[in-house]
């Protein structure tokens, strides 16, 4: 299989564009889609494969002579894991999101996370870019020809929020304003991380911006929608320290009443600054918070209820709240069955 997958990559004139970091790679992924799909013919892994099987079979099941870019996440969860991409593969364009705790078990330190994923950065035939904003990818020792993006440091690509919805994009010495309909802080990374990588393919400044407004967030990152009274964030598909703060920021802009559906941080458990972190945001934002298997943070909450499935606690809404307006926040890991 990999040998096959070598062969139509030789063969055909596709460029490649890999983007590994412990999380936001789907939603970047779709973003550069998004900025591309109108003026090439783009092929993405499907869903969230990132592992090297779901590569495979997306060059050999889908790849086609007239697809102009690939667009692959990378995922490894242990030391040496990206090996096997980079030592099979070369990638014209790289990208890491940032480095967090994910996998920490089998990695041990977040050092060798940091160098695991940064070895894409090296990895790359064209360009490299990086999060300038992470302390571990930033201090990273990669090639020269790359881009950086921030969100509030100096940076060839730079995204700053400003008010109502309005942001402020630097590409190079060029600025410009746009709305984005995009929620939280680390969208707006994974937005400029976008960007960059746009840039670097050489897509025009103002071709970037006109499509910024029409980026939407990924399904279950981020995303909104109504049932009835309520209005559903749904940010289900997975949790980090940064995700979760940034998604009760984006509870706190709502006027109703605030509730959190959560079983917290399954892989930052044991994580007690998290923890305070973590407890002290609910505190401050939700009025209520359903805490599933009772996470460790949960003593630290004040007006709280504890279930065992997320059915009991959506239930529970139901059959108290049903006729009242709310906007319940829904972060991390639960099933979509429950939220359509």
């Amino acid at each position: 299989y990999v040998k096959k997958a070598k062969e139509k990559l030789k063969n055909y004139k596709t460029k490649t564009i890999a983007i590994t970091g412990s999380y936001g790679k789907t939603s970047c992924k779709n973003y550069i889609y998004e900025f591309l799909k109108d003026k090439y013919n783009v092929l993405i892994s499907p869903h969230s494969y990132n592992t090297l099987n779901g590569m495979l079979l997306t060059i050999n099941k889908s790849l086609k002579p007239y697809h102009n870019y690939l667009i692959l996440e990378i995922g490894v969860d242990e030391k040496k894991g990206m090996n096997k991409f980079i030592n099979n593969f070369s990638f014209d364009y790289c990208a890491v999101t940032c480095i967090g705790y994910q996998h920490l078990s089998t990695f041990k330190t977040i050092d060798n996370i940091a160098k695991e994923k940064c070895k894409l950065l090296n990895a790359s035939t064209i360009m490299s870019i990086y999060n300038k904003d992470d302390f571990y990818i930033s201090n990273t020792s990669f090639k020269e020809n790359n881009i950086s993006f921030s969100t509030n440091s100096n940076a060839n690509i730079i995204i700053k929020p400003l008010k109502n919805n309005l942001i402020e994009i630097k590409i190079y010495d060029e600025i410009y304003q746009s709305f984005t309909s995009l929620l939280g802080r680390h969208n707006l990374s994974n937005l400029a991380l976008s960007v960059a990588v746009c840039k670097a393919v050489g897509l025009g400044n103002e071709e970037i911006v006109d499509k910024i407004g029409k980026i939407k967030n990924v399904c279950h990152r981020l995303s909104v929608f109504k049932d009835g009274n309520w209005t559903i964030i749904d940010d289900s598909y997975n949790s980090n320290i940064n995700g979760f703060i940034n998604a009760l920021d984006v509870l706190s802009s709502f006027d109703t009443l605030k509730i959190i559906i959560t079983p917290g941080i399954i892989e930052n458990s044991n994580n007690k600054n998290d923890n305070f972190v973590i407890s002290k945001k609910i505190n401050e934002v939700a009025d209520l918070a359903l805490l599933i298997k009772n996470p460790t943070f949960s003593e630290k909450v004040n007006n709280k209820k504890s279930f065992y499935t997320f059915t009991e606690a959506y239930n529970y809404l139901k059959e108290n709240y049903k006729d009242i307006k709310l906007t319940i926040l829904i972060e991390n890991d639960l099933p979509e069955i429950y939220i359509r």
